[in-house]
C-alpha cells in the first residue's frame, strides 16, 4: 500500500505538466484514477481516510483538482458559476430550513447572501478562491457528526462541485441586494400543465393508526 501511495503521488505530480501542455482531459483522468486508487487502499488496508499517510496524499490530489478547475475556468472550458442560478437553489432547498430567519442554528443564516458572507458561531463560511479552506465545503463534505445538512441527505457531488467552483471563481454575488432572501432569487421553475387528479373519498369505514399513518410523516416533515 505504501508503494501504491508513492505511485499515486508520482502520477498526480504530473498534472501541472499536463495542464501546461493543455491536456486537461488527461489531467482529469489522472486525478479520477488517483481518487479511485485511494478509496481502494482505504478499504483494503482498514485505515481511516483521515489517517495521516492517506490524508497527505488526498490533500495533494485535492490541490491538483483545484488547479485543474482553475485551468478549465481560465481556458473557458466551463462557464462561470452563477450564485443566483447555481448556488442559491441548493442553499435554499437544503440549508434554509435549519439556518433561516426563524431558526438560525449556531447563529448562522443561509437564507441570504449577506448571512452567508457574515458566517456564524463557528466563523466565516467562505475563503475566497480556496474551496477546500472554506468552512461550508468542509461541512458538506464531512463524514463525521459535523456533516451538514445535519439529519438530512448529504449534498451530492454535483452540488458540492457547484459551490466549490463558485468559491474558486471568487464567490461573486450576481444580483443587486445581498440581503434579499434566496427564495426571491431562485429562478422560477416552469409550471407543469394541470393534470386531472382523482381524489379518493372516505367511506366512513376506514381506520387510521397514529403510529403507522400519522407519526411517520410528522417525523419526516416536522421534527427536524
Amino acid at each position: 500500500h505504501r508503494k501504491d501511495l508513492t505511485d499515486i503521488r508520482r502520477e498526480v505530480g504530473r498534472v501541472p505538466t499536463l495542464l501546461r501542455q493543455k491536456k486537461s482531459e488527461d489531467a482529469e483522468k489522472t486525478l479520477k484514477e488517483a481518487d479511485e486508487k485511494l478509496k481502494a487502499i482505504v478499504k483494503e488496508s482498514g485505515l481511516d481516510a483521515e489517517d495521516r499517510v492517506i490524508s497527505s496524499v488526498q490533500q495533494l490530489v485535492d490541490t491538483q483538482k483545484r488547479a485543474l478547475l482553475k485551468y478549465k475556468v481560465d481556458a473557458g472550458e466551463i462557464e462561470e458559476t452563477s450564485f443566483t442560478k447555481d448556488v442559491a437553489p441548493i442553499l435554499n432547498a437544503r440549508c434554509v430550513s435549519c439556518h433561516g430567519e426563524d431558526n438560525p442554528r449556531n447563529r448562522l443564516r443561509l437564507d441570504s447572501f449577506a448571512g452567508m458572507k457574515k458566517g456564524g458561531q463557528s466563523g466565516p463560511l467562505l475563503t475566497i478562491g480556496e474551496p477546500d479552506k472554506s468552512l461550508i465545503i468542509a461541512r458538506v463534505k464531512s463524514t463525521g457528526n459535523d456533516r451538514m445538512p445535519r439529519g438530512g441527505q448529504a449534498l451530492n457531488a454535483k452540488e458540492i462541485e457547484a459551490i466549490s467552483t463558485w468559491i474558486l471563481q471568487g464567490a461573486k454575488f450576481d444580483s443587486k441586494d445581498e440581503s434579499a432572501l434566496l427564495a426571491t432569487l431562485v429562478p422560477a421553475t416552469r409550471a407543469k400543465p394541470k393534470e386531472t387528479v382523482n381524489i379518493a373519498k372516505a367511506t366512513g369505514n376506514e381506520t387510521v393508526s397514529f403510529t403507522k399513518d400519522i407519526a411517520p410523516f410528522m417525523v419526516n416533515l416536522c421534527v427536524r
